[in-house]
């Protein structure tokens, strides 16, 4: 037997830990012309920030399925997480905008 039951169920949904929101914040990537300093990227890290830790657990599950952090952070998450500007309009500029 190679790991208990706790053992994968830590590999497979990461740990039950605080959220590093810094730790996220660095290995995030940005698209559509976002980057660190936009002033809508700032403003998310900060509400993060001010969030809760449960707070912080029920973004993640929204944006990954997964409430928990990855076991040896945000670097190993895939796929990374990203922040994307889309269109002026609210599209994305596919077909359905």
């Amino acid at each position: 037997r190679l790991f208990a039951a706790p053992e994968l169920t830590t590999l497979l949904a990461g740990e039950d830990r605080d959220v590093d929101v810094d730790d996220l914040r660095r290995h995030t990537v940005y698209h559509g012309g976002y980057h660190e300093l936009s002033p809508t990227v700032r403003a998310l890290w900060q509400v993060l920030k001010d969030f809760s830790n449960a707070e912080r657990k029920a973004f993640l599950k929204f944006v990954t399925a997964c409430s928990q952090p990855p076991l040896l952070g945000f670097k190993h998450l895939e796929p990374r997480f990203s922040v994307q500007c889309v269109a002026p309009g609210g599209g994305d500029g596919g077909p359905l905008t």
